[in-house]
């Protein structure tokens, strides 16, 4: 924490045979909940190789495993591409997932420099799934009865926050001349509003 901010910062040094450091915040065993709003005011790292996201698990993970506990990712972003991600995923028959990104949500774009610090905003109630950046709608998901298998939407999440260093999605060739590289996180709220919004 550094006035009032906190940092998850990555770092390009060695430690127990990896060249990189990094943090993750977890809430399970600690807060968790279904349905409400949670609103995040979040500036995100951005480089070659770097994969920052703020999600959640479902809290049965361990008696479950995944998909079948569920994920929702509110926000994911890899690289330098300045397009924020909001995927969730679940078990039906299979790994299901839904996602939808701020380059194309049927067609609407919404340009940011994740960089920056942006509202974040996701709505969940027993019938949808919806994510916003500063009031775009960037993925939306209709869970209302079970929508396809999708009941792992309807019992109780917990909270992670973390900045990844390489992985399948951004890729292994990583630019050591951007660390350190930080997540920062002004504030995260969780009401039990469940109404749409916008």
């Amino acid at each position: 924490m550094k006035d009032g901010i906190l940092h998850i910062r990555a770092v390009n040094e060695s430690y127990n045979g990896s060249d990189y450091t990094s943090a993750r915040m977890v809430t399970k065993g600690k807060f968790s909940f279904t349905y409400g709003m949670v609103e995040a005011r979040i500036a995100l790292p951005s480089g070659k190789g770097i994969w920052p996201a703020f999600w959640m698990l479902g809290e049965n993970i361990d008696s479950v495993g995944w998909p079948a506990c569920g994920e929702i990712d509110i926000i994911e972003a890899v690289n330098d591409e300045h397009v924020v991600h909001g995927t969730c995923h679940w078990f039906n028959n299979g790994h299901a997932q839904h996602g939808k990104s701020t380059s194309d949500f049927y067609g609407a774009r919404f340009p940011l420099d994740v960089t920056k610090f942006h509202d974040y905003r996701l709505v969940w109630n027993e019938k949808v799934i919806s994510m916003y950046v500063d009031d775009f709608k960037y993925n939306e998901m209709i869970i209302e009865n079970n929508a396809g298998g999708t009941n792992a939407f309807h019992k109780p999440f917990f909270l992670i926050l973390n900045v990844a260093v390489g992985g399948n999605w951004p890729g292994f060739e990583i630019d050591d001349s951007q660390f350190p590289n930080e997540m920062l996180v002004d504030y995260i709220r969780i009401s039990n509003s469940t109404s749409i919004g916008n």
